[in-house]
């Protein structure tokens, strides 16, 4: 459990520069600073927006949550390792 505790903690103190420290991506198109946008300006918003989930979120969120199943991972056979030395 140590052994866990202490992958969590490493591997979130390595995140932690990440999330800081890597810019976000936010282009709005110069019709969005309107006080009203039209139907053309809505769509563009929106297919910048599942442009940046797909290119940027997804795979920002897919390494965050891949360290921690992999910290997991190693966790469990190191401490199935140490389980089968002891006994």
């Amino acid at each position: 459990m140590k052994l866990l505790l202490a992958g969590v903690l490493g591997w979130t103190a390595a995140l932690v520069p990440l999330l800081l420290f890597v810019p976000g991506y936010v282009n709005t198109p110069g019709c969005a600073h309107r006080i009203g946008i039209s139907a053309a300006c809505a769509a563009q918003m929106a297919a910048q927006d599942e442009e940046l989930f797909w290119q940027h979120t997804l795979p920002l969120l897919a390494t965050i949550v891949g360290g921690y199943i992999l910290v997991a991972v190693l966790a469990l056979l190191l401490a199935r390792r140490a389980r089968r030395k002891t006994s």
